[in-house]
């Protein structure tokens, strides 16, 4: 198979470059190991302002002030919420994703790819299968991972970085958020839920971030590569 450009991954950045290629009138083709979408739309801004825009919505009915109105909140279904997370996921994905790529043209190849004499890219599919890719030009977007802090004990008493705790099927009693950045907790809140926050003090900031700095609001998903 040979393209103008290839591209080993498939989140925002992929898809801006091969939307953009497109438009220029370049072959396109993106190979994913993983799920089509990257971070934003499966376990980074979508999920989590979804659980923050429910959490809110629940607050809201826990805490108004307004005399003469009466509101309530029933216990969480955590499993139901998540489910709802889920099935949005899924629908943005296909949405702003994969058939996004196929209305434009783009090839997606799932499978991990290498770099090979050439070069070339061998994308070796689940299956065992490996197609050989040759282009003239070549990204990588890859995005990043989760890292974990070399902290004395940490691996042996199990924690979670942010993909697995967008997939918890109940909610934690309580849960400790090591951060050095502003990211709200996504935690329905609950009396019961407890959670305390570490931050790793810099040299630049003596203090965390006002809550008020950090509280979350109605903001939308963050903006998948335009249509």
């Amino acid at each position: 198979m040979r393209y103008d450009l290839a591209i080993i991954g498939s989140g925002g950045a992929a898809f801006a470059a091969a939307i953009k290629a497109r438009g220029l009138g370049a072959s396109v083709v993106m190979a994913e190991r993983g799920i089509v979408g990257g971070t934003c739309v499966n376990t980074g801004g979508v999920p989590s302002k979804a659980l923050l825009a429910a959490a809110e919505a629940r607050h809201v009915a826990l805490d108004q002030h307004f005399p003469g109105i009466a509101t309530q909140a029933a216990a969480v279904d955590f499993g139901a919420l998540i489910g709802g997370k889920t099935e949005l996921v899924k629908s943005l994905r296909a949405g702003k994703y994969t058939d996004l790529a196929a209305s434009y043209g783009g090839d997606i190849l799932e499978g991990e790819a290498a770099f090979a004499a050439g070069p070339v890219l061998q994308v070796t599919h689940p299956g065992g299968d490996v197609t050989r890719v040759e282009a003239d030009q070549f990204l990588v977007a890859t995005g990043s991972a989760p890292w974990a802090p070399p902290i004395d004990g940490l691996a042996a008493a199990g924690y979670l970085t942010s993909p697995p705790a967008m997939e918890l099927e109940a909610l934690p009693e309580s849960m400790i958020v090591i951060r050095a950045s502003c990211s709200p907790a996504w935690a329905p809140r609950s009396p019961s839920w407890k959670p305390w926050t570490l931050w790793r003090r810099s040299r630049n900031r003596r203090s965390p971030p006002s809550s008020r700095a950090c509280s979350p609001t109605r903001a939308s998903p963050c903006t998948p590569p335009p249509t």
